[in-house]
């Protein structure tokens, strides 16, 4: 009887806490990605638009990740189709960073 109320009531908060996540997790992304082109830009010395708009390139190498929803037989696994997203993502801001930063750009 004991067990069916511990159900009963973790439900009743399991239930609400998954679109609070959510909501929070939004809202926090959102923050770190304002306050990094913040950043960025103070670094560049560019504009914060401009630091978003080449910022956005850069995540939008992410969509390679739908590559580790084919079959494993496609891609040589999805691991494989993970690595190559993220990869390019870290060669993307990379280019961005050399393009306005001369710091990165002696660097590499």
């Amino acid at each position: 009887m004991r067990s069916h109320c511990r159900d009963r009531n973790s439900a009743a908060v399991l239930d609400p806490s998954l679109p609070l996540a959510l909501a929070i997790g939004i809202v926090v992304s959102y923050g770190a990605w304002i306050a990094y082109s913040r950043y960025f830009a103070r670094r560049a010395r560019i504009d914060v638009v401009t630091a978003l708009r080449y910022d956005a390139l850069s995540w939008s190498a992410l969509v390679l990740l739908w590559g580790t929803l084919l079959p494993p037989g496609i891609v040589h696994g999805s691991g494989r189709a993970a690595v190559v997203a993220v990869g390019v993502f870290a060669l993307v801001k990379l280019a961005i960073a050399s393009r306005f930063n001369r710091t990165v750009r002696d660097v590499t």
